[in-house]
């Protein structure tokens, strides 16, 4: 299992790295220009990266912080206050 995370890492900090480096413009110009609509290919194959990396964490997590995450909410997530 050691080796497996590991491997994992190890690929998602070098595509971490080319997607904010040498990728970077162009992955702006394609997925998140505001004056055209992004490139349909590209959007799929986001799309799916972004589906995989959510199963995947889906996996790696803890049941508890899950648990927690749910019932106590998370650092990510708005709170509404509401003044009197």
């Amino acid at each position: 299992m050691d080796s497996t995370l590991t491997n994992l890492i190890d690929a998602l900090h070098s595509t971490l790295n080319i997607l904010k480096g040498d990728a970077h413009a162009q992955l702006q110009a394609a997925l998140h220009d505001h004056d055209k609509l992004p490139n349909r290919k590209l959007a799929d194959l986001a799309a799916q990266a972004v589906d995989l990396l959510h199963e995947t964490e889906q996996l790696l997590e803890p049941g508890s912080l899950v648990l927690a995450d749910h019932f106590l909410g998370t650092p990510q997530t708005p709170s509404v206050v509401y003044q009197s």
